[in-house]
């Protein structure tokens, strides 16, 4: 009987990382692997023919994955969507031959409902969790999205993740406990997979090869609670989504959707212009728009944030310079450089004045 892990979590919350780390543990993933990119040179652990039967599954819905499409309830069970569900099944198994998986996709989060009746009933989840102005500043590095944008992703990904993972045993990670702490997130992981069946308890694992794997310079941005709490761009709505998925960390014999607030205002017609105008014929002046204005607000962030590097790089190499010196003034050493400078330019507007 097949068992497997669903790992679940937004884009760029760390679900390669926790992914890998499961396969490192003993739990196989699929093939054939998506290959390394610029954006995520440790791999992605995602099975490409997956990925690419979500993308045309979220296609027939009315979406994408950066568009999440809004179906009715009782959508899976749709006989429009037979012949998508035998090419899925066959497209799973032929990823997943031996008796146990791991899969990692997030767009799975948004189509749990489809997939779950075709993997098997001893599934578990692993629900990956990380501070969400990591992940929109993230998506801005990779997508130029803006961080509104990458917030209003976030909250519905989050949302319907809660929804559909109800009854699944679950653990709850943080992604930042896994970086912080590689070891003790292996003895939980690990504890947890025994204990619902999904690993045997004498396997053996490296863990070596975790620690090596599961390295701080795979975070890229670390904020806090409180700059979460003060940025304005965060709805009071996706502060309280992230503070219930926080609360439970931890292992769940049976996941309990938490009891969220009702979706921020915007969400909702940011997410239908960015649906309709990547696959509409026509698309209203409206949805233009909100499109155009999403799109270079994000390009404006980042920018800044690309100009906010370059300052943490000339201050580093400020610093370096200052130790080279033995310590020496900088600044003083700068104010001098000027005064010179100053003096150099009067004396030869003189020489061109006389």
């Amino acid at each position: 009987m097949l068992m497997g892990v669903f790992v679940l979590g937004m884009h760029r919350s760390g679900t390669s990382s926790v992914t890998r780390l499961i396969d490192l543990l003993g739990v196989p993933v699929g093939a054939p692997q998506m290959p390394p990119q610029p954006d995520n040179p440790a791999g992605f652990w995602e099975v490409a023919p997956l990925v690419q039967m979500n993308d045309d599954l979220l296609a027939h819905l009315g979406g994408a994955w950066d568009a999440p499409p809004d179906p009715p309830p009782g959508w899976e069970r749709d006989a429009a969507l037979d012949a998508m569900r035998e090419r899925a099944a066959g497209l799973f198994h032929a990823a997943h031959p031996g008796a146990s998986w791991v899969w990692k996709d997030p767009r799975a989060c948004l189509l749990l409902r489809f997939w779950r009746p075709l993997t098997g009933s001893n599934d578990v989840a692993v629900i990956v969790l990380r501070n969400p102005l990591d992940v929109a500043h993230s998506l801005n590095r990779r997508s130029r999205m803006s961080t509104t944008y990458g917030m209003v992703l976030w909250e519905r990904y989050m949302r319907v993740l809660s929804r559909d993972a109800g009854g699944l045993p679950a653990l709850v990670v943080r992604y930042d406990d896994a970086l912080d702490d590689p070891t003790a997130s292996a003895q939980q992981m690990r504890e947890f997979l025994v204990a619902r069946g999904q690993l045997d308890a004498a396997a053996p694992f490296d863990l070596e090869a975790v620690r090596a794997f599961l390295r701080p310079d795979l975070r890229h941005a670390h904020r806090t609670r409180a700059d979460l709490d003060r940025d304005g761009r965060v709805s009071p709505a996706q502060r309280e989504i992230f503070a219930c998925f926080d609360a439970l960390a931890g292992e769940h014999a049976s996941f309990a959707p938490a009891a969220l607030p009702p979706e921020t205002p915007w969400v909702g017609p940011l997410l239908a212009a960015r649906g309709e105008a990547a696959s509409a014929e026509a698309t209203s002046p409206t949805s233009d728009v909100i499109d155009r204005l999403e799109r270079e607000l994000g390009s404006a962030e980042h920018g800044l944030a690309e100009r906010d590097a370059e300052a943490v790089a000339l201050r580093a190499s400020l610093a370096a310079v200052r130790d080279a010196l033995g310590g020496a003034d900088i600044g003083r050493v700068e104010r001098v450089a000027l005064r010179v400078a100053r003096a150099v330019r009067r004396v030869q507007h003189r020489r061109r004045a006389g």
